[in-house]
């Protein structure tokens, strides 16, 4: 869950280290995971030099020695003496013309310095500011995740309050609407007994509080009525008033 790659692309390892120091019972274990496309690069490598790996294993940091080097990517150490050689002589040349020119060019360094200076400072102030206000953003967005993670885990699931309601409705009954917020439940629908469902819902753990939030209505020509019925949900907290 904590390596940023896909469960398939991952591959990892461990390797118990002994006793924990400050707790006797509990062991020290190292764990290393990289990806799938890494142990691959190397495995092609391997090959690539004539090798034919069978086992893939890593090495802790308390045992530098274990570790096999395939391929040095270190400069070669003549072309690098010359190349740092070049690079002191244009220095050297680069200096001279410098200092020649020095005399013509200071005063306007100077100020061209200070106005680089001035244009930082803005620059850094204008982050800090910036950065005070998205930490006041970041609060603010860290206290609804954990207002909405909240509420969510509080609210009953709405599929077990489904199954209960089709459990308990007659056959004769049937829903047309389902609202659930925090611990208000609001059921409309269709019955030929809407008076009776009140006694229903009362007879069961996971409504409380049954009333009509409405009038019962009944079109011409029909035998059943069309019911809205509001309860509070058993057992879920009051999340609207949460802090």
């Amino acid at each position: 869950r904590i390596v940023p790659w896909p469960e398939a692309e991952t591959r990892y390892g461990y390797r118990i280290v002994g006793a924990n120091s400050k707790s006797p019972t509990q062991l020290d274990v190292r764990i290393v995971a990289t990806s799938r496309g890494i142990l691959d690069g190397g495995l092609t490598i391997a090959r690539s030099l004539g090798l034919e790996p069978v086992a893939i294993d890593f090495a802790p940091p308390s045992e530098p020695d274990a570790t096999v080097e395939l391929m040095s990517l270190a400069a070669n150490p003549t072309k690098r003496t010359a190349e740092l050689l070049h690079l002191g002589l244009l220095a050297a040349l680069i200096g001279s013309m410098a200092i020649s020119a020095f005399g013509f060019f200071d005063v306007w360094q100077r100020q061209a310095q200070r106005d680089d200076l001035a244009d930082k400072v803005a620059m850094i102030r204008s982050r800090v500011e910036r950065n005070a206000r998205l930490n006041i953003q970041n609060s603010e967005l860290k206290k609804q995740h954990r207002r909405l993670i909240r509420q969510k885990t509080d609210e009953p699931a709405m599929m077990t309050l489904i199954e209960r309601l089709s459990g308990a409705l007659p056959d004769s009954a049937y829903l047309t609407e389902l609202e659930i917020h925090g611990r208000d439940a609001r059921i409309g629908g269709k019955s030929d007994n809407s008076t009776g469902l009140i006694n229903v819902l009362e007879g069961t753990k996971e409504f409380e509080d049954v009333h009509f939030a409405a009038p019962t209505t009944r079109e011409e020509g029909q035998a059943i009525e069309a019911f809205s019925i509001v309860a509070k949900v058993h057992g879920a907290p009051d999340v609207e008033k949460s802090p």
